[in-house]
């Protein structure tokens, strides 16, 4: 590998030093950019190759990285630094593609992450260092750690290959691939923070109606009942009153699980969609429906899900059927990507009335009107997107896209 490069006090060819400096400069704000991660990963290894003449070049980071949306660190992401970006002829080289993701504890690369400073390796099979592959192609080496977000690797067959200008030029570019990281992980954070004030609002204005509207109505109709039944003395309205009372707790219920649920999710753990929904279904009335499983891990808060599940199969008993026991619910994994999905074979939803089921009203069967809302309000705290279309029976179907971050 050859190329041209300038040490950091100004010696040699000073007009290449400026020609490299002012090319990372706008490899810079390619970086600051870029959309996520991967993205921010590739600018710089390009950066590494096409300004600086590295030929052997990746990038690895952990996977809690600010990614592609749906390409977050989930339940079944690898632990350690998984390779995002890579040149060609690393890849010829090594004979695996894509590179192997750096393992936490094995390595000399994973030791320079930990360690948190830059390091050259003149010689890797002379080194006092753990090699992940003993019998690796490499002889010299550069590591520059990317703050807490992975590393950039810069490698080549011959020994002694990085001088001080390498490494002063590799240093500005793991520093500004770091800042462009630590800016997009800021940019995420407020988003996110901006979504969560986004659904406190919604769910306030949700109160504000149920109680304006839906506590009012009942409330109207009890005092009413009461005078009526004071002056008349007919146990009929104070049967009323005693009905109106009853749907004003449960409004009052429903308001406190929105409230309640629509926390964000802090701490979710490993859960089996599956095993949730049967547990679930011994809650429900089911009437003789009948509930099919297909197991899907994901990260959720347990109870939250369950209360998710039970507000959805009992949604699907009360109005998917005439007949309760020609009803068939499944639970299963999501085909076209990471998810899961909630589906009957009964009546289905109108078209004209799918856009507005998440929002609270009066439910057909005489409910509070609130359990669709408190399945999109848990979702949400979860960071999951959910919507609603026809099954492939007729029914209906919930799909959930957990997107896991």
């Amino acid at each position: 590998m050859t190329r041209e490069a300038a040490p950091p006090d100004g010696g040699g060819d000073g007009e290449c030093r400026e020609r490299m400096l002012a090319s990372l400069l706008d490899a810079t704000q390619e970086l600051m950019v870029a959309r996520d991660a991967d993205a921010i990963a590739q600018v710089a290894v390009d950066a590494a190759r096409d300004r600086l003449g590295y030929e052997l070049v990746g990038v690895h980071l952990l996977p809690d990285a600010p990614r592609p949306e749906g390409d977050g660190g989930g339940p079944n992401s690898p632990e350690g630094l998984v390779p995002i970006a890579w040149t060609e002829p690393l890849v010829a080289l090594i004979g695996q593609d894509p590179p192997p993701t750096i393992e936490p504890g094995t390595g000399v690369a994973w030791e320079s992450f930990e360690e948190g400073s830059l390091r050259v390796f003149d010689d890797l099979r002379t080194a006092e260092v753990e090699l992940m592959d003993p019998e690796t192609a490499f002889r010299s080496e550069l590591h520059v750690p990317l703050g807490r977000h992975g590393i950039l690797i810069v490698g080549s067959a011959e020994v002694d290959e990085f001088d001080a200008g390498d490494v002063y030029f590799a240093r500005i570019l793991a520093a500004n691939t770091t800042a462009a990281l630590e800016n997009l992980a800021a940019r995420r954070a407020i988003e996110a923070r901006e979504q969560e004030l986004a659904r406190q609002n919604r769910r306030l204005e949700e109160f504000a109606d149920v109680i304006s509207h839906d506590l009012r109505n009942p409330l109207a109709v009890a005092q009413a009942t009461i005078e009526m039944g004071l002056e008349t003395g007919e146990a009929a309205e104070f049967e009323k009153t005693r009905d109106a009372l009853d749907r004003m707790e449960a409004l009052v219920d429903g308001l406190l699980t929105l409230a309640k649920e629509g926390r964000a999710v802090g701490d979710p753990e490993p859960v089996d969609v599956a095993a949730v929904a049967e547990r679930a279904w011994e809650t429900v009335e089911t009437g003789g429906a009948t509930l099919t499983t297909a197991s899907v891990d994901l990260q959720a808060d347990p109870a939250r899900l369950r209360q998710l599940l039970e507000n959805l199969l009992r949604n699907a008993v009360d109005h998917g059927a005439d007949d309760p026991a020609d009803l068939t619910v499944t639970v299963g994994p999501l085909e076209d990507g990471p998810g899961f999905v909630v589906a009957d074979d009964g009546r289905g939803i109108p078209e004209k009335e799918r856009d507005a089921v998440f929002e609270h009203g009066v439910s057909p069967g005489g409910g509070t009107g609130l359990g669709l809302t408190i399945v999109r309000t848990i979702a949400e705290a979860h960071g999951w997107s959910v919507g609603v279309e026809p099954s492939e029976d007729g029914g209906t179907r919930f799909v959930f896209r957990t997107a896991e971050r």
